[in-house]
C-alpha cells in the first residue's frame, strides 16, 4: 500500500509541519536535529474544535507524551483525524529536522511479525472504543463504547433488581395497561387511595390529626351544620364584641377627642370646626381642624413683612467707631431673632432693614451677619474676631447698602433723628432652619466704615424679612 510522507524544518516560534492524513490511521512521526525549544504534535478533528493533542505513543505500544523538547519518535494514531501537524512553540534556538510518515497498513501499536499477521490495539489507542478503566455513561452524552457498554450493565443490574417486587405471585407485572392511541379513564376503587379515604369512613376527630381527605371533609361538613346555624341571629351573623353577645352604644360625649377615648366612645370625631386652629399637647388623640365652612385648615407659607424684629443696643458712651468694629453686641452674645413659626422650623431671609435712633455726621456702612446657632462674639465697640468653628455657622450676611434719614429740618436731616438703612442678600435669599427646640437663629450688626455716635446708648432695630415655610 502507498505510504504518505511529509517532512519540514522547525527553526522559529509558532513554525510547523503538517500533513493531511486522508484514509491514513496511523503516523510515524520523527524529530532529529539540535534545537532548544518544544515540539508539540496534534491532530484535527473538526475544524470548529480546532487543533488538539494528538494520542500518541512509542514504537513498543505504551501510552507516550506528545510533547517533545529533544530528537525522538512517536507513533500517532490519526483515526477519524483530518490533519496531523508538528508544532514549534515555544521556540529559543537551533532547528527541528520533523518527518511524518502514514499508511493505511500502519499498527495503530508497534507490532511484531510479518505482514498479514493479527495487529494489536493497546488498550485506549483507539479513542472510540476508550480504556478498560473508563467509567459507565448512562446519560445521553459524548462518551466511549466501553463507557456506554459498562453504563448499559449498571442499568441492567438496577432493573434487574426491581423486576422481582413488580410481579405478582403469578409472575405477572402487578399493572399492565392496555396499548392505545387516546387517553383512558382510570378507575380507583374505594379505599384503594389511602390519602382519599372510604366512602364509609367516619368523620375526623380533631382538625390536626392524621386523617384522609374524607374524614377532613365528614369533619367540616358538621362544623357548618352545627356550629354556624347557632351563631346566627335572626338570620344574621351575631358578632360577639365582649364577653358574651350583647349590643355596644357608641356615643360621643367629649366636646373633642383631647384624651384616650372610653369603652364606649369612638375614637375619632368626622371633624372639628374651629373659628381659630386649636392648640393641643404631645399625645392627644386629635382629628383634622376645620374652619367655620367645613373646609380644612392648612398652616400655609408666606411672607411676613413686618416681622421679625431684633433690637441691638450701643454701650452709654459716645466711642467712635473704626472699620470691622461690631455696634450694639450685648456682652459677647449675639442677638437673637425670631424667624420660625414652630421649633425646628425652616425659611429663607430675602432682606433686612435696621433702624438706628440717631443720623452721625458720617453715615456708616452696615452689614447684618446671620447665624444658625450662638457663636461667641467680642462686643460693642470691638473688633469682629469669629473662630473657625463660629464662622462656619454663619448661612449669610446682609449688607445695608442703601440709608435714608428718617427726620429732616430745614431741609437736612436732623443729627438727634433717626436712620433707615436696608439691603438683600448679594448671593441670593438665606435659608435658615432653627434648631429643634426653637424658633430663633441669631444676628450681629458690624461697621465697615469708621464713623462717630453722637448720644449714649443708642438703638438699632433690626427687621428680618422672612419667607416661613
Amino acid at each position: 500500500m502507498a505510504t504518505t510522507i511529509q517532512g519540514g524544518t522547525l527553526a522559529a516560534d509558532n513554525q510547523q509541519a503538517n500533513v493531511d492524513v486522508g484514509s491514513e490511521t496511523a503516523y510515524s512521526a520523527v524529530i532529529t536535529g539540535t534545537f532548544v525549544g518544544t515540539v508539540t504534535l496534534q491532530v484535527l478533528y473538526d475544524a470548529t474544535e480546532g487543533w488538539v493533542s494528538a494520542p500518541v505513543f512509542t514504537r513498543a505500544g505504551a501510552t507516550a507524551s506528545a510533547v517533545l523538547t529533544a530528537p525522538g519518535n512517536r507513533v500517532v494514531n490519526v483515526a477519524n483525524a483530518i490533519a496531523l501537524r508538528a508544532l514549534m512553540h515555544p521556540f529559543t534556538s537551533g532547528s527541528a529536522a520533523v518527518t511524518l510518515a502514514g499508511s493505511p497498513a500502519i499498527s495503530v501499536a508497534a507490532a511484531s511479525g510479518g505482514g498479514g499477521g493479527a495487529a494489536t490495539i493497546a488498550d485506549g489507542a483507539d479513542v472510540a472504543e476508550g480504556t478498560t478503566t473508563d467509567s459507565g455513561i448512562i446519560t445521553d452524552t459524548s462518551g466511549t463504547v466501553i463507557g456506554f457498554l459498562r453504563g448499559l450493565v449498571k442499568q441492567s443490574i438496577t432493573l434487574l433488581a426491581r423486576v422481582s417486587a413488580a410481579l405478582t405471585g403469578s409472575g405477572n407485572f402487578k399493572v399492565a395497561l392496555a396499548e392505545s392511541t387516546t387517553s383512558q379513564a382510570t378507575t380507583i376503587v374505594d379505599g384503594g387511595s389511602v390519602s382519599l379515604g372510604f366512602q364509609s369512613e367516619a368523620a375526623a376527630s380533631t382538625d390536626n390529626g392524621i386523617f384522609s381527605l374524607i374524614a377532613l371533609f365528614k369533619r367540616l361538613l358538621q362544623k357548618l351544620t352545627t356550629q354556624l346555624p347557632a351563631a346566627l341571629v335572626s338570620g344574621r351573623l351575631d358578632v360577639n364584641l365582649g364577653a358574651a353577645p350583647a349590643t355596644v352604644t357608641t356615643q360621643n360625649t367629649l366636646t373633642n377627642n383631647n384624651a384616650a377615648p372610653a369603652i364606649t366612645q369612638l375614637g375619632v370625631l368626622p371633624g372639628l370646626a374651629n373659628a381659630t386652629a386649636p392648640t393641643w399637647i404631645e399625645d392627644d388623640q386629635v382629628l383634622q381642624s376645620l374652619d367655620l365652612h367645613g373646609s380644612q385648615r392648612v398652616s400655609a407659607g408666606g411672607y411676613a413683612p413686618a416681622a421679625p424684629t431684633a433690637t441691638f443696643t450701643r454701650g452709654a458712651n459716645t466711642t467712635a467707631y473704626t472699620i470691622g468694629d461690631e455696634v450694639g453686641t450685648s456682652g459677647t452674645a449675639p442677638t437673637t431673632v425670631a424667624v420660625g413659626r414652630f421649633n425646628g422650623a425652616s425659611g429663607v431671609i430675602t432682606g433686612a432693614q435696621v433702624v438706628y435712633s440717631a443720623y452721625a455726621a458720617t453715615i456708616p456702612q452696615l452689614v447684618v451677619l446671620f447665624f444658625s446657632a450662638t457663636v461667641t462674639l467680642a462686643g460693642d465697640n470691638a473688633q469682629l474676631n469669629l473662630s473657625d468653628s463660629d464662622a462656619a455657622l454663619c448661612i449669610g450676611v446682609i449688607p445695608l447698602t442703601a440709608s435714608q434719614s428718617g427726620q429732616y429740618s430745614g431741609g437736612a436731616p436732623v443729627a438727634a433723628g433717626n436712620t433707615i438703612f436696608s439691603g438683600t442678600p448679594p448671593e441670593g435669599p438665606i435659608h435658615f432652619t432653627c434648631g429643634a427646640s426653637v424658633q430663633t437663629i441669631t444676628a450681629c450688626i458690624i461697621t465697615l466704615t469708621a464713623f462717630t455716635p453722637i448720644a449714649v446708648s443708642e438703638t438699632l432695630v433690626l427687621t428680618a424679612q422672612v419667607e416661613q415655610n
